[in-house]
């Protein structure tokens, strides 16, 4: 099978990474690092998660066997390569658990479609694939992504005893929204009080969700398929910025509520900081080539995420923050490459 995920640029990989790895093998280290926010995102959101990931997988093969077809590709090599699969489990991540099924096929139509074979198929595409989808989703159907409802409930799925016996809390509370980041916004915009369901500490799934993210995360860059630089300078924007706007705050007095107003806790744990970090910004195609255009290209994409966080009608931006820096990462990677 021809490599076409490495046609960009031959430094596209992080340093140690082997150049004649093939896409097929990248692409089962990513799910694998995947599978441990996967089971336990199951494990929260119960048998409707299984059914979504499912079909949304079943989606991104049809989807990418029609498009290598009308393209003149054979279509087992191009299924072969995994990459289609792994489109459709990140953009599954990123949605509400109980969104209906048919919004996340469209999604991942969309993500492989405008986001991947309208640019020439993998290796060529300039904005993340997923994201594409996400940000499709998020402006077609805002109600059922953003899920306005402030109303939360508790459920105990009725899982064999073998895997509700490893937790003695089997009663997750459950929200129609992607992250807590939706229900803050909501209070906010309706003068509504923060409720205890608001609270970042109601839970410790969300930690313990971030926690298997981190896991898949340093497993990719410890094999090599992950370039460090990019998470660090993500969560290093995050850092400053949110400092900078609380030092702002504080000299200013002011007492008006925003998004951004959250603790700085829940900017990590209640939304999707760590899991874009680890895995949509280390997407090795759409982020630039150059160490030093991944400093800033990663740093940018956490001021970017906070200030859409605070002055956006979208509670957690992080796909639109993706998305215009993936706009601008050859850029980045022009300026780098002249000042040598």
């Amino acid at each position: 099978m021809k490599n076409i995920f490495l046609n960009k640029s031959s430094t596209i990989l992080p340093d140690s990474a082997d150049i004649s790895i093939s896409v097929r093998t990248i692409m089962l280290h990513v799910i694998i690092a995947l599978l441990p926010g996967i089971i336990f995102w199951i494990y929260i959101g119960g048998p409707q998660t299984i059914a979504l990931i499912l079909a949304a997988i079943t989606s991104a093969i049809i989807v990418e066997s029609l498009c290598l077809k009308i393209r003149g590709y054979n279509v087992l090599d191009g299924l072969g390569d995994l990459s289609a699969i792994v489109t459709a489990v990140l953009l599954v991540l990123c949605l509400p658990s109980q969104i209906p099924i048919l919004y996340a096929a469209i999604g991942v139509g969309f993500a492989l479609i405008f986001g991947k074979h309208v640019y020439g198929g993998l290796g060529h595409n300039l904005f993340n694939p997923a994201m594409v989808g996400y940000a499709v989703l998020l402006i077609s159907f805002p109600t059922a992504m953003a899920a306005l409802q402030l109303e939360q409930h508790a459920v105990s799925w009725q899982w064999p005893w073998f895997i509700d016996s490893i937790s003695h809390n089997k009663e997750f509370i459950v929200y129609s929204g992607p992250t807590p980041m939706d229900q803050y916004n909501v209070a906010i915009r309706t003068q509504s009080e923060l409720n205890e369901g608001l609270n970042i500490s109601y839970s410790k799934a969300y930690y313990l969700m971030i926690f298997s993210w981190c896991i898949g995360g340093f497993y990719l860059i410890a094999r090599g398929f992950s370039d460090w630089r990019l998470p660090m300078s993500v969560l290093l924007g995050v850092f400053i910025t949110l400092g900078l706007d609380g030092l702002i705050t504080s000299i200013s007095q002011s007492s008006e509520p925003s998004l951004i107003s959250m603790p700085f806790i829940a900017h990590l744990v209640a939304s999707s900081t760590f899991f874009g970090a680890f895995f949509i910004a280390t997407d090795p195609v759409t982020a630039p080539s150059k160490r030093k255009a991944r400093w800033i290209y990663g740093f940018c994409i956490g001021v970017l995420l906070i200030l859409l966080r605070k002055y956006s009608a979208y509670p957690d931006g992080f796909a639109f923050a993706i998305l215009l820096m993936n706009a601008a990462a050859p850029f980045l990677d022009q300026v780098v490459s002249n000042k040598k």
